[in-house]
């Protein structure tokens, strides 16, 4: 939370995890997070928000609604991150801020929406 000069995170064992809330919150230098899976997760709220330099981000397996707004992933990123999410009933992801969300082709975004999930952009 708020590490300020941080730039990446090594790969981490959070599959037994039930909380990545604000893990990861305005780590503002923060660019890469390696492919993480995050199964178990039931709180992510503010895990990867205000991360402005983030530009790769591999979660995986995410199920519960999580932000990654005022990051700086681009639309090929997202998708990326699309195709690892889980089916869900009802989750949302929201994006704002991302450069890449404004260049998302409806087919990208069908990759979230088709697994339950709402997109924000």
């Amino acid at each position: 939370y708020a590490c300020y000069s941080l730039l990446t995170i090594p790969l981490l064992d959070l599959t037994n995890a039930s909380s990545t809330g604000s893990m990861l919150y305005n780590c503002r230098s923060l660019q890469v997070i390696p492919d993480i899976n995050i199964p178990n997760i039931t709180n992510n709220t503010g895990m990867l928000q205000n991360c402005y330099c983030l530009q790769r981000a591999r979660l995986q397996s995410v199920s519960k609604t999580i932000s990654l707004s005022g990051c700086k992933l681009s639309a090929a990123e997202l998708e990326q991150l699309f195709t690892s999410l889980a089916n869900v009933t009802s989750q949302t992801l929201t994006i704002t801020g991302n450069w890449g969300a404004a260049y998302l082709t409806d087919t990208q975004k069908a990759i979230a929406t088709n697994k339950g999930w709402t997109l924000v952009l």
